[in-house]
């Protein structure tokens, strides 16, 4: 069984990200982390015609998971429902004792090693913060309400008494003993399943991160979080704006996400690097606003002598 693994659950439509997302795997994978990735079977032959399945491990939502969601749930369609599942069933396989999952939009920028992921040899990092960054947002500032209410019926569930609102949104790092003891001293005496817990607050992620924090199955070792996430077009754009580039983020993550569920136009697959115009613009900014700073506080300085 592998210590560790790269685990990504993708479908037909991320076809060209996930491939883009190998590449990277392939150029900065410096320990030979295996890959698994795990598709629905009408789409496995189109991923296994198009990747290397001698290096890359290809699955099927069907071999890790029997009973799925059939059909939407609130606002959330049957398939954002059973990637949860398939997410949170995989340890089942026995193929690992610790895996990422990575989303298909993601792609690493620099080298990385198990060392990255993994705390000691019995631990691995656990992928904990307080708030989401795409909550500082005007547009979605009101779901913090909502994230805090989730966590709190998460915790209400499994009787963990705790004031702290830590979990994370993505990419997180789960441990096969964590899950097996959630499915143990949980799920089962309570004649729960998957499916029961993720009807009443559909965040996969948060259930194994409340229950980590409450049964402190393996030792806890906090880590933020590896990929710098754009959730929005309004953040790749201020990030451009600024002028950074894919080598300075790379000083702070692992990885790159593009979320492809910007509206009303795509993501482009990887971050591009701000031209020499970008950074021009940026530079007059900054000094048209400390002229005008300067210019503004000479004003205020005359004002106040002519008052006294």
């Amino acid at each position: 069984m592998n210590k560790f693994a790269l685990f990504c659950k993708s479908y037909h439509k991320d076809l060209k990200r996930v491939l883009n997302l190998i590449k990277s795997i392939e150029k900065h994978n410096r320990d030979n982390i295996p890959l698994f990735i795990c598709v629905p079977q009408q789409d496995y032959s189109l991923f296994k015609t198009n990747i290397n399945t001698k290096k890359i491990s290809l699955i099927s939502d069907e071999s890790v998971v029997k009973q799925v969601f059939t059909g939407s749930y609130k606002d959330f369609t049957s398939g954002y429902m059973n990637q949860q599942l398939v997410k949170l069933n995989f340890w089942k396989l026995g193929l690992c004792e610790n895996y990422m999952c990575i989303d298909s939009d993601a792609y690493f920028i620099k080298d990385f090693y198990l060392s990255d992921f993994m705390h000691d040899e019995k631990n691995p990092y656990s992928v904990l913060y307080n708030y989401e960054e795409h909550f500082f947002n005007k547009e979605h500032i009101h779901l913090i309400g909502d994230y805090k209410n989730h966590l709190t019926k998460i915790k209400k569930e499994i009787g963990f008494n705790s004031r702290q609102y830590l979990s994370c949104c993505g990419f997180a790092i789960l441990s096969s003993k964590v899950l097996e003891s959630f499915e143990a001293k949980f799920l089962v005496p309570n004649n729960l399943n998957y499916i029961d817990i993720l009807t009443k607050v559909p965040l996969e992620f948060s259930w194994y991160n409340q229950w980590l924090l409450k049964d402190k199955t393996i030792d806890i070792f906090i880590h933020p979080q590896f990929f710098k996430i754009f959730h929005y077009k309004s953040q790749y754009d201020e990030a451009r704006k600024k002028f950074f580039t894919e080598s300075e983020i790379s000083k702070m993550y692992l990885g790159i996400c593009m979320n492809s569920n910007w509206y009303p136009f795509p993501s482009p697959l990887r971050y591009k690097n701000p031209s020499k115009v970008n950074l021009f613009i940026y530079n007059l900014k900054k000094i048209l606003q400390i002229k005008f700073f300067k210019i503004f506080r000479g004003l205020i300085n005359k004002i106040r002598k002519l008052v006294d």
